[in-house]
């Protein structure tokens, strides 16, 4: 995630909200979700020319940040 590729920040985060949802990760894999959608966030703010609530809202359309309702 440290190359400065957006692509690969992109890839993050995909594959670790996918291992969130899917079988739970780490506190340390949940800090670095987090600090991959923030860098994804403000890439995407800069290139659409929004706000960053905007890009996270973006985001949140394709990938959800939390894991769905387990139907309890």
């Amino acid at each position: 995630m440290t190359s400065g590729d957006v692509i690969q920040v992109a890839e993050v985060v995909r594959d670790l909200t996918h291992a969130q949802i899917n079988k739970g990760i780490s506190p340390a894999l949940k800090r670095m979700l987090a600090k991959a959608r923030t860098t994804l966030a403000s890439e995407i703010a800069c290139a659409l020319s929004i706000d960053e609530d905007a890009a996270v809202e973006k985001i949140n359309q394709y990938l959800p940040e939390e894991d769905p309702d387990d139907g309890l």
